[in-house]
């Protein structure tokens, strides 16, 4: 005759229950806090001190000019001849028969329910344009550092406007008068 053991099922006692909740909500907790430091000031996203401008583009033979125009003044920048295609073809709504580069990115965000807020050109250092571009999904704001050619492009292809912002010393010191 075969015996049956009895075996006792092991509980969780109520306390370690409730000890193992907290450890589960702490570590969510100093996720989420670890995870909001590395979002941005509102300094960041702000636009004070700069003007959104409108953009113009000229593809030559060898290069690109891309113009960013406010009310008085024009600031030109000189880019890479592909660049200024790439910004021409967004602008234009022109696809290619395989996707660039640009193309890929705006894929990109589009699958990840993301969008481009703004473009901002924050300065000059040695002969060189910095960007910024801020994406935008749900609530979180992330800002990458950008060439302004590739950030104008990626923007250009949009379905919405995207505003572009330059640094208004910027404008003051290195654009051309207009007005």
């Amino acid at each position: 005759m075969v015996k049956k053991i009895k075996t006792q099922k092991k509980r969780f006692s109520p306390f370690v229950l409730f000890i193992v909740v907290v450890i589960i909500l702490a570590a969510y907790i100093l996720f989420r806090i670890i995870s909001l430091t590395n979002l941005l000031s509102v300094t960041d996203v702000s636009t004070r001190g700069f003007t959104e401008v409108g953009i113009g583009i000229n593809v030559t033979d060898e290069s690109g000019v891309l113009y960013f125009v406010d009310e008085c003044y024009q600031l030109s920048m000189i880019i890479e001849r592909s660049q200024a295609i790439s910004i021409e073809n967004g602008i234009n709504r022109i696809i290619g028969y395989r996707p660039y580069t640009h193309d890929l990115i705006k894929d990109t965000l589009e699958g990840l329910d993301a969008k481009v807020l703004m473009v901002k050109i924050t300065e000059l250092k040695d002969n060189t344009f910095f960007a910024k571009l801020f994406l935008v999904k749900g609530n979180l704001i992330l800002s990458l550092d950008s060439r302004p050619s590739d950030a104008i492009a990626i923007a250009a292809r949009a379905d919405y406007k995207v505003p572009i912002y330059v640094n208004e010393n910027l404008l003051e010191n290195v654009g051309e008068k207009i007005c």
